[in-house]
């Protein structure tokens, strides 16, 4: 449903859902998800909406204990399908 769901492991239960902009079909899908080393950082993304320009699909930031959306860069080039943090959580590839 295109949407990232946070859950505590030792309830099993939903703490919070989270919504990105999505079309039909495929448009909006999140396919990606990294989580940083120290586990305070996620980036979440995957296909693009129609006529998002090429150079500006976006990978969304999240604050993984709150799941407040802390900023958006639009920069991947295509259909991201896998990212990952750096050691130190300073870089996303």
């Amino acid at each position: 449903d295109k949407a990232v769901r946070i859950w505590d492991p030792v309830t099993n239960e939903t703490v919070k859902t989270i919504r990105f902009p999505a079309g039909p079909g495929r448009e909006g899908s999140l396919l990606a998800a990294a989580l940083s080393r120290n586990g305070k950082l996620m980036a979440v993304a995957g296909e693009p909406l129609k006529g998002t320009p090429k150079g500006k699909v976006p990978i969304y930031i999240i604050d993984a204990e709150t799941g407040a959306q802390l900023r958006q860069i639009a920069g991947a080039t295509a259909t991201v399908r896998a990212m990952h943090f750096s050691n130190d959580g300073k870089m996303l590839v």
